[in-house]
């Protein structure tokens, strides 16, 4: 019995499966350097305005006994990044982080993948993004395996 994605926004409470495929980035519960945009092919995604942004998704549902987490990510013009991706709160245990370069977007959306260590059946996760230059990033979405 599959149920409808709940869309938060900012409001409510967050409930995202990570077994139904592909969790939007827009889809967060927080963010902070971070705003959404609209994209031509994809609907919405997530763009880097600070050195630092973080998107959070509280109660994501059915991570036991995944071990990786891939994004869907792309750069304007091309260039170095890193992601941390903490448990429970934004200052709570690193379950993975990974530096990642990429090409300009002319080439389409990347995809990076990072282990992840020590997940729960349910957990919050905050998904910290770097930029290791000036260049801009772009989060279209995430998903587990």
């Amino acid at each position: 019995s599959a149920m409808a994605n709940i869309r938060v926004d900012g409001v409510g409470v967050g409930w995202h499966p990570a077994n139904t495929g592909v969790i939007p980035a827009e889809e967060f519960f927080s963010a902070a350097g971070m705003r959404k945009e609209q994209d031509t092919e994809t609907g919405f995604r997530m763009v880097l305005t600070e050195d630092m942004g973080r998107l959070g998704f509280p109660k994501i549902t059915g991570l036991q006994g995944m071990k990786t987490v891939t994004l869907k990510v792309g750069s304007t013009s091309g260039g170095s990044f890193r992601v941390d991706v903490y448990r429970t709160a934004p200052d709570g245990s690193l379950a993975g982080s990974t530096e990642f370069t990429l090409g300009s977007l002319e080439k389409g959306y990347s995809f990076v993948t990072l282990p992840l260590a020590g997940l729960k059946n349910v957990e919050n996760l905050y998904f910290e993004f770097h930029r290791l230059g000036r260049e801009d990033l772009r989060v279209d979405g995430f998903s587990f395996r």
